[in-house]
Parts: C-alpha cells; structure tokens; sequence
C-alpha cells in the first residue's frame, strides 16, 4: 500500500496529486490519499481537488495511515512531528524544502509519502494523465466562461501578483518586486509588441495600479477580482487559457501556466523564489527566469 500526505491550499494540492500520479504511473499500484489534516486546518479552503477537479484517487481510512505513521489531525503537530522526529519505517518525508529526491518513485512496498513535492522531474513524463485528471467536474459559471474564451481567442496575457501574507513572510517578503513585473511585462511586450492584454490577478490591485499601469494602457489593463473564498479556483482556470503567463512565486500561478495547453505560450517566473537557498529550481527548465 502506498499513501500520499496532502497539505496546504489548492496548489500545494496540486503537486502532491501529481507526485500521487507519478507514483502511481511508475509502480502501477492503487496508492490513496491522507487527507485527515484537513479536519482541522483552517487555512485556504480545505480540501479542494475532489470538489473541483475529476480526480480517481480514493482516501485512506484512519486504520491505513497509522500502519505507517504517527496520526494526528492537528496540522501544527504533524509539522513537529514531520521536523523533528525520525521517520518510520514506512515514511519517505521530504525533508528539505524545494529539493528533488529522484529516488522517491523507486521506493518500494508498503510507504506513506509525507512532502510539497514541488518539482515537476517527479511527473512532468504524465503531464497529458494530469491534465485530465484536473479537468473541472463542473462548467464555469456564464461570466468566467465568457472570460475564459476571450482569453483563449486573443493575445492575452496573466499577472499574479501575491502580496497581503508574502509580505509578513520572512521566506517570502521582497521575492517578487517592482522590477519583477515590469521587467516580465517588457519581455511580453517586446516580443509581442502593443496588442497584448494584461489580466491582473491579485489581493493588491491598488499596488498593481501604482506600480505597473504606466506600462499598460485602460484598453489593455484587466483586473480579474470576482473569484472568491471556493470560487478561487477559477482564476486557476482563467491563467491557464492565456497565451502568456507571468507568475509569482506561487503554487497557485505555476500551476496556471502548468496547466496552459496553449502551444504558443510563454511562461515568465521569478528567478528568486524563496529568500532561502534551494537546491533544485522551481519552475520549469524552458520557463524564461528574471
């Protein structure tokens, strides 16, 4: 038996469901997801892939996971617990934040898998099994689905910006700046020339507007700002349909442009994505890094 740990909002999400995937792909057995944290984590939206997404994992029960790990509810626990205690015979923890350990999907027999898995050496050969599997279950709502195809149809282009928590966050605080942006949006710009639309996505549209409209005339600005709370999802979808992508340092973002089938994209991701030293790169190889 082989079960996968999920923690963190939708992107966190994400990649732990791709490593699921990987597993899964690479050993050809069932593996099941623990998501007994979500009973008491009160951050983002709980646990969102089987709401959202046409996902075929099935859960571990509590009997399963305590075969092969201490079981607590308590995120804030398992936290100590993953840092500062040994692992179990049965435990492959990630130890080290942004790190690729290639021999993770050669583990064999019984394993719970405890990490972000933020690499994408990990899944990137399933990448067409992943794009089904995060499929919407559901069609948008009229206004993002009209949105989504504007999108599709027209030399568009995605921002995110996150500020608001990253600014408290000393592993995060000052990573993507002024300079990031507008450097990003010159490289779009000078490759596509004037007839690009900018979609901003944020929680500080105000920075944005100080800081990056000079560059970007009212025809060409657009802020996407009615996703909330459960419906956050959906700038998700939205980044994915645009022929160009500018992200943060973000799960959410990289996972918009990961998700972009659009043959003629371009993905532009901050070369500094953690005011810490990791050992393997974030984004992907053929993304363009400022």
């Amino acid at each position: 038996m082989k079960i996968v740990k999920f923690y963190g909002g939708l992107g966190n999400q994400l990649f732990q469901y791709a490593m699921l995937i990987a597993i899964r792909e690479t050993t050809g057995k069932e593996v099941l997801m623990d998501t007994s944290l979500y009973s008491t984590y009160s951050l983002h939206n709980g646990f969102e892939l089987g709401k959202v997404f046409n996902i075929t994992a099935n859960r571990a029960n509590k009997d399963q996971i305590k075969q092969f790990a201490w079981y607590t509810e308590s995120y804030r626990l398992s936290r100590i617990i993953h840092y500062c205690l040994p692992a179990m015979k049965h435990e492959f923890k990630e130890k080290e934040y942004g790190k690729y350990y290639p021999d993770a999907l050669a583990v064999s027999g019984d394993v719970i898998y405890d990490g972000y898995w933020q690499h994408w050496e990990y899944f990137n050969k399933f990448r067409e099994l992943i794009i089904r599997e995060f499929s919407l279950k559901d069609d948008l709502d009229e206004k993002n689905g009209k949105t989504l195809g504007a999108l599709k149809s027209t030399n568009s282009c995605s921002v995110h910006v996150r500020r608001g928590d990253y600014l408290k966050s000393k592993h995060y605080k000052n990573t993507c700046s002024k300079d990031y942006y507008r450097n990003a949006i010159q490289i779009v710009k000078e490759r596509e020339g004037d007839d690009v639309h900018f979609y901003f996505f944020s929680n500080d549209f105000q920075w944005c507007v100080d800081n990056l409209a000079d560059l970007v005339d009212n025809e060409h600005f657009h802020r996407i700002d009615w996703n909330k709370g459960s419906d956050s999802y959906k700038d998700m979808v939205l980044m994915s349909g645009c022929k160009f992508n500018i992200i943060a340092n973000s799960s959410f973002s990289w996972w918009g442009a990961y998700l972009n089938q659009r043959e003629d994209s371009m993905v532009i991701a901050p070369q500094n994505w953690i005011n810490k030293k990791i050992t393997n790169p974030i984004p992907m190889k053929e993304w363009i890094k400022v």
